[in-house]
């Protein structure tokens, strides 16, 4: 068949008079489950997929304001030291933590 300009017009017209249901139940439980991905699942994945340039370790995959950080963030001495640095302040090609942190270490 010979796609025209009119033909595919024609189309269109006759998709456009067709009736769209709403059904407030199936649009509802689309949205939770949009909301579910966006705002659980989405986060716990973002340091990995959304930035694979980044050569952020796999198990950091907590992201805390767009960083990635590891379980065990909120005590970073006992937790962070051993790649950071004692000090935090790095250790070789891993950054300091005061990069992002500023002195609120």
């Amino acid at each position: 068949m010979h796609l025209t300009f009119k033909y595919l017009w024609h189309k269109l017209k006759g998709s456009m008079k067709k009736e769209i249901n709403f059904v407030p139940e199936l649009f509802f439980k689309n949205f939770i489950i949009l909301m579910f991905v966006i705002i659980i699942i989405l986060p716990l994945v973002s340091c990995n997929i959304l930035n694979p340039k980044s050569n952020v370790p796999k198990d950091h995959d907590i992201n805390m304001g767009g960083d990635c950080h590891k379980e065990g963030l909120y005590d970073p001495l006992n937790n962070c030291a051993s790649c950071h640095g004692q000090n935090l302040e790095g250790s070789g090609d891993t950054p300091s933590c005061f990069q992002c942190h500023g002195k609120k270490w």
